[in-house]
């Protein structure tokens, strides 16, 4: 079945975690191409297993599957099913278009609203058209307050990347945005005062470590759980470890809330006071390591070189005792670790910090195989930027 992503504002991110989970879970598929805008994809799935796929994800907003023609879709969908007509029918309309302006694409996508609504009226049905008048792509937020999905149904306009062909789609799911934004706020115990991970890169950096089912995850810098979170929802096990009391403390109230809220077994995870440096800690076996160590203290703004190595030699020993854990011998036989390495904002631009240990002879570094791309996260007035770095050992 062909389909379509639309990528979140890390593209790079999305692409290599779709794949990533596809890898994992043993699913086939092509690539067929990709841009900023859009993924296509060919998968060996239904609509309801590419959905459930979709909802693993952390990094993309849409997913939708291929049709030749919308009007024909929609008498499949409306007419030749006889569907109620005693109700409104929701819908709307998205351009990704490469080849359009701003403007262009408004415009279109107002005409076809119309035109959509007309074709509708004609077959009995009373329709309402959901979209901005400004902007060429329908959010997330609107799709979901109007039950557009559920009710109804919304195009998208996806030139082909490479040649430009006009392609459509329907979209089948959007991201849960209620439910990051939940987890992110609304959990019991959040620390402002401590550079926070977003739960969306969490989830993707879970999925980029490739882990199969019924794995259990160690994150040795648990701070206040986001990334043991965003594990258990995958259906793993975990194990938090920290050398902060108080962060431990978080992390167990958060957990259990998690727990308690989405109706997962409090058996699934253990946390535990323990610092790194002083080697495995006496836990369960685990099969890979997915952590933000600490990354040094909060910047307002570009640091000197100076600046930069001095808070490079404070959290070295960190990423030191992670290479130092991974000679320990162990019953699985390669294990996965997906591991953030700070990027500082300089006075002479962008330096990233050299973890140090990619050379040793029992580490594989994954990092450029899973990706041609960086795999970074920041925002447009980061001074610290994430650089996910994968390896095997």
């Amino acid at each position: 079945m062909k389909c379509f992503f639309i990528p979140g504002r890390k593209w790079q991110l999305s692409l290599s975690e779709i794949k990533s989970v596809a890898q994992s879970l043993g699913i086939r598929y092509v690539e067929l191409s990709h841009s900023e805008k859009v993924f296509l994809f060919d998968v060996m799935l239904d609509e309801n297993a590419l959905s459930l796929l979709f909802s693993r994800l952390g990094g993309s907003i849409k997913v939708g599957v291929m049709i030749d023609e919308p009007f024909e879709y929609l008498r499949a969908q409306f007419v030749d099913h006889e569907r109620s007509k005693e109700l409104k029918i929701p819908f709307s309309a998205s351009f990704y278009s490469e080849t359009l302006s701003n403007r262009e694409k408004v415009s279109a996508k107002m005409k076809l609203g119309m035109k959509l609504k007309r074709w509708l009226k004609d077959y009995g049905y009373r329709a309402r058209f959901v979209a901005k008048t400004t902007e060429p792509i329908t959010s997330s937020v609107l799709l979901s307050t109007n039950k557009v999905l559920t009710d109804g149904f919304e195009l998208c306009l996806l030139s082909h990347p490479k040649n430009g062909d006009t392609l459509w789609g329907v979209t089948l799911a959007i991201q849960d945005y209620a439910g990051f934004a939940e987890r992110d706020y609304g959990r019991p115990r959040v620390n402002k005062k401590k550079g926070m991970l977003p739960p969306k890169l969490a989830r993707i950096m879970v999925n980029l470590a490739e882990l199969p089912e019924k794995s259990c995850i160690w994150d040795p810098f648990c701070g206040s759980g986001t990334v043991l979170m965003e594990t258990l929802l995958l259906g793993y096990s975990v194990i938090g470890t920290d050398i902060d009391q108080t962060s431990v403390d978080e992390t167990k109230e958060n957990l259990a809330w998690l727990c308690d809220t989405y109706w997962i077994s409090h058996t699934q995870y253990q946390v535990n006071l323990h610092d790194i440096r002083d080697g495995v800690p006496v836990i369960s076996e685990f099969d890979g390591i997915v952590t933000e160590p600490y990354l040094g203290p909060i910047l307002r703004s570009a640091v000197s070189v100076e600046r930069m190595e001095s808070i490079v030699k404070e959290i070295q020993p960190l990423y030191e005792a992670i290479e130092r854990i991974t000679h320990k011998k162990s019953t699985v036989k390669k294990k996965r670790a997906v591991i953030v390495v700070p990027g500082f904002k300089t006075d002479q631009g962008w330096i990233d910090m050299d973890p140090s240990f990619e050379s040793a002879p029992h580490i594989d570094d994954l990092t450029q195989k899973i990706s041609s791309y960086p795999l970074q996260w920041d925002r447009p007035n980061s001074i610290i930027r994430r650089n996910l770095k994968i390896y095997a050992f």
